[in-house]
């Protein structure tokens, strides 16, 4: 097969569609992923590339920026919202990374890897079981997705909680600081965060400062 000769460069990155499954991040440069964005800013395929580039070499907070405005141009693209979620899971930020999972795993047909990034979300939110279930449900759709390091982060999380007993931590006694085997305990309360009043209020200011913006930009112009 030969390929369309583009006779400039702006040509090829309107015409990006087509190239996209010809490259792959890891072989592309960062600076000239950048440099072509700046020739070609609204072309998503082109953002996405670079966002998931950025995600490759753990740079995780410029990836979030990435996929927001690539987002911004494509509002319904499941692939970028999928990209949005694990960006904020890398970073720690569940909360804000289970709502946009949520709603996208609540979808007619969410893409298999919604579920795997549903699976670390759930898992970080101290939800072992439901992160179990998440994630045979991502290996049922797509087995390529299976990751040894998940499976064994679950595994381990569950056996932690198996037996339902509070965990204990012991309180410091001495003038240093150290904990000894005399040292008082009290234990660590269980919380299962679903059920802590305010939570839902919590996701629906999310909802209305991170997700609305990106689904509905024109209304949030300033």
């Amino acid at each position: 097969m030969q390929l369309q000769a583009f006779p400039t460069q702006q040509a090829f990155l309107n015409n990006f569609n087509f190239c996209e499954h010809l490259f792959q991040p890891k072989n592309m440069n960062l600076n000239d992923l950048r440099d072509a964005i700046k020739a070609s800013p609204d072309n998503v395929p082109l953002r996405k590339l670079y966002a998931r580039a950025l995600m490759n070499e753990n740079r995780f907070q410029e990836a979030e920026i990435e996929w927001k405005e690539a987002l911004r141009l494509a509002p319904d693209d499941q692939a970028l919202k999928v990209g949005l979620a694990e960006a904020f899971c890398a970073q720690k930020k569940t909360s804000l990374g289970l709502v946009i999972i949520e709603e996208l795993t609540a979808t007619a047909a969410p893409p298999p890897r919604a579920w795997l990034v549903f699976a670390k979300l759930l898992l970080q939110a101290k939800q072992p079981r439901d992160a179990k279930s998440a994630y045979q449900k991502a290996l049922l759709l797509d087995p390529e997705l299976k990751d040894a390091f998940l499976e064994s982060e679950i595994n381990l999380a569950q056996s932690a909680g198996a037996t339902g007993e509070p965990e204990k931590i012991k309180l410091s006694n001495t003038e240093a600081g150290e904990t000894s085997e005399n040292s008082p305990q009290i234990e660590r309360p269980k919380v299962d965060f679903e059920k802590v009043g305010g939570m839902e209020k919590v996701k629906e200011e999310i909802r209305l400062k991170i997700i609305a913006p990106l689904q509905h930009p024109e209304l949030y112009k300033a």
